[in-house]
């Protein structure tokens, strides 16, 4: 979302979209990798006051905030009108443009962006986001083991048909990871 420059105390990201109706069993969810929030080509540096808040799932809100590009806030349920993803300054910042890193696959989900004034009014900053494209990092495997690494996980199991049995044993150097062991169509690999 781009706009003039102006003085504001919080933003928020609204979805507006509804599922189809002719799809009733859709499961369109929306998810956000990165929120980042713009001074002119500057981006705003997130500070320990930022106050950070989601609806639904407000616990994992600080994934959209944490600069890695394999995490990601989810709403957890199912796209409705009014879900959204704020952020509190704690002070005035002057502010022209929001950027969402979002996936490409989450087509029902439709924005709108909101900022609050220093006079304490939400304001519309506008409704229609310019899309693009990033391309992504090239080193998305072994972010993905720094991932699990910073969650305490030393080792992967996989077993014979397992979706990534042909990729670990064909990469292992991209992903960072080393085989351990193996029997009976069962490997053991150790996060390097």
């Amino acid at each position: 979302f781009q706009f003039p420059q102006q003085p504001l105390t919080a933003v928020r990201v609204i979805q507006t979209a509804a599922p189809a109706p002719s799809d009733p069993q859709s499961h369109d969810l929306w998810s956000i990798s990165e929120l980042r929030v713009y001074d002119g080509g500057r981006e705003l540096a997130r500070r320990p006051g930022w106050l950070l808040d989601a609806r639904p799932n407000p616990w994992d809100i600080q994934l959209a905030f944490d600069n890695w590009p394999i995490t990601r806030w989810r709403s957890w349920a199912r796209i409705r009108p009014g879900m959204f993803v704020q952020v509190d300054f704690g002070a005035t910042e002057n502010i022209d443009r929001l950027r969402l890193e979002m996936a490409s696959d989450e087509h029902g989900v439709r924005l709108a962006a909101e900022g609050r004034t220093p006079q304490g009014q939400w304001i519309s900053l506008g409704k229609e986001a310019v899309s693009g494209n990033l391309a992504p990092p090239l080193n998305l495997r072994r972010l993905a083991i720094a991932e699990l690494q910073r969650d305490g996980v030393t080792h992967i199991l996989t077993t014979k048909g397992d979706q990534l049995w042909d990729e670990f044993e064909k990469n292992e150097k991209l992903w960072g990871i080393r085989q351990a062991g193996a029997v009976d169509g069962i490997r053991l690999y150790r996060l390097e």
